[in-house]
């Protein structure tokens, strides 16, 4: 009887998949959605993995995460790739690369989803179209593009996109990023809710660039734990994007503001607490309360 090895490296991927029918060990599974891929069958792929995940994790940690967030990222599912992220952040501990992996993660999602965006949008003339569009993501995908390719001829829909009551949250926020990365000259309007801000693009500092922003992010990479450090610097961008285009670090001690992420993100690892002091619970609750107002994307 042919192995599984050699009947894959024959090609003979239906036959592959009839020698796995019914195998549950870590070997066969592999193989079987190996041979999946091969024949474009990337969701059913995918299934085998999710329906096994646990097992495979444990047997081979680094070649399942390989395939779960390829395959997410092929069939563009974002949103389930952050959910995985989260099963495997609270399987037990593996390894150190395992951890540096997963810490990894959160920015390459995120790096992914916007290029698989990027993909849908082609012709220059529907990039002003696409800015009204009542799906977020296709928005967000047409002002990725005028941030790349540069935003002349497209500042009248920029700025009508600033004030639009019906538009997202973050796709407001990310338009006037692009107007500030592109040192916009003119004054604009932003209406964020029930509150109306003036400002010129070019005078505002980017929010990932302002300076108690990139001190904090500085001071959290120092974290012994990674996936603590991964997480509070999350939680910095998500609070940075969120109060844009004010800056919510900013005329605190960054001990505070660091006290308080660190004391956030061992909440949001389920992880023990360390006593902080009554300021630092005070900044806590109000980094709570801003990132309520303000959830990412459905």
């Amino acid at each position: 009887m042919d192995s599984l090895k050699e009947l894959y490296e024959r090609g003979e991927y239906s036959r592959l998949l009839e020698e796995t029918e019914g195998k549950l060990d870590p070997t066969s599974l592999f193989y079987k959605i190996s041979a999946l891929l091969s024949l474009n069958r990337a969701q059913e792929a995918l299934d085998a993995l999710i329906l096994n995940r646990e097992g495979l994790f444990k047997a081979k940690p680094a070649l399942t995460l390989k395939y779960d967030f390829e395959l997410r990222f092929s069939l563009g599912q974002f949103e389930q790739a952050y959910q995985d992220l989260e099963f495997y952040r609270n399987a037990p501990y593996v390894s150190q690369e395992i951890e540096e992996a997963l810490s990894s993660l959160p920015k390459r999602i995120r790096e992914e989803e916007k290029a698989y965006l990027l993909q849908s949008v082609h012709k220059e003339e529907d990039l002003d179209a696409l800015l009204e569009s009542k799906d977020p993501y296709l928005a967000l995908g047409a002002l990725s593009q005028i941030g790349k390719e540069g935003i002349q001829g497209h500042e009248e829909a920029l700025e009508k996109l600033l004030v639009s009551p019906s538009s997202p949250h973050d796709v407001k926020v990310f338009a006037l990023e692009v107007l500030v990365a592109h040192d916009y000259p003119k004054e604009v309007t932003y209406l964020d809710m029930d509150s109306r801000v003036t400002l010129v693009p070019k005078d505002a500092e980017n929010p990932f660039e302002e300076r108690n922003a990139l001190s904090l992010r500085k001071l959290l990479a120092t974290l012994s734990d990674v996936s603590l450090a991964s997480v509070c610097t999350q939680l910095l961008d998500q609070l940075a994007l969120s109060c844009f285009p004010s800056y919510p670090f900013s005329g605190k001690p960054l001990s505070l503001e660091s006290e308080a992420l660190i004391s956030l993100g061992r909440e949001y690892l389920g992880q023990a607490q360390e006593e902080i002091s009554e300021e630092a619970e005070q900044e806590k609750t109000r980094f709570k309360v801003l990132l309520s107002r303000y959830p990412r994307l459905p």
